[in-house]
């Protein structure tokens, strides 16, 4: 009798676990880039439908998206680049490739605009996320950084003068090149996965088939 109720134990806290490494994504972050909200949200929202799960989609910021990430309070990031998700071995790459992005230097229209900007020490430079995304760019300059929530209110400061420069992301699927009109620097050019934990690494199959069907069924919308 005692073998037997030892046995119904081990086999419960056994369920348990395997419930708890199997449980489903219920939150997932995206950035305020307009090619994320318009394109890529819907795009994985799409794909989550197709195999019955619901997640919560929560605005956030870039830094604290990877934070949220790493603690748990979220589960999986809308779109990301590839790049940056090797500096975080939590988190898991599901493919297919969603999207790819062009890192722009964009200056004020009289700056001399390529990498011996990053080493002038009285000029500021608008970033959005972590520093540790520009962190081999940015490596040993001495240009001062100022990080901005998002996009948007970057280019504002960058109009307003505020900004001797800025980094910014251009999605070849909805933006392609920037305007001849600007004052411009190729950095790098990235690809973007959605991430996911890797605690629900037993979703890929099923997700990245879904996230093939609804990235081949989506009609994007350019800027």
């Amino acid at each position: 009798m005692k073998s037997q109720l030892c046995l119904l134990v081990f086999c419960l806290l056994c369920n348990c676990a395997i419930a708890k490494q199997e449980s489903s994504i219920t939150a997932i972050g995206f950035a305020s880039h307009p090619a994320v909200v318009k394109n890529y949200l819907s795009i994985v929202k799409k794909a989550y439908a197709k195999i019955g799960i619901n997640p919560d989609f929560i605005p956030v910021s870039d830094r604290r998206s990877i934070k949220m990430l790493s603690e748990a309070k979220l589960d999986g990031l809308v779109i990301r680049g590839q790049k940056t998700m090797l500096q975080h071995p939590s988190f898991i790459t599901v493919p297919p490739m969603l999207g790819a992005a062009d890192i722009r230097l964009i200056c004020q229209p009289k700056l001399l605009c390529n990498k011996s900007l990053l080493d002038n020490s009285s000029k500021i430079l608008g970033l959005v996320g972590q520093d540790e995304y520009y962190q081999e760019l940015l490596n040993e300059k001495t240009i001062n950084t100022y990080e901005v929530v998002d996009y948007q209110r970057m280019e504002k400061m960058f109009q307003q003068k505020k900004l001797d420069a800025m980094i910014m992301v251009f999605d070849l699927h909805t933006q392609g090149i920037p305007s001849p009109e600007l004052n411009t620097y190729h950095l790098d050019q990235v690809e973007g996965f959605h991430i996911i934990h890797k605690r629900f690494s037993h979703l890929i199959p099923k997700l990245s088939k879904a996230l093939e069907e609804s990235l081949a069924e989506h009609d994007f919308i350019q800027e």
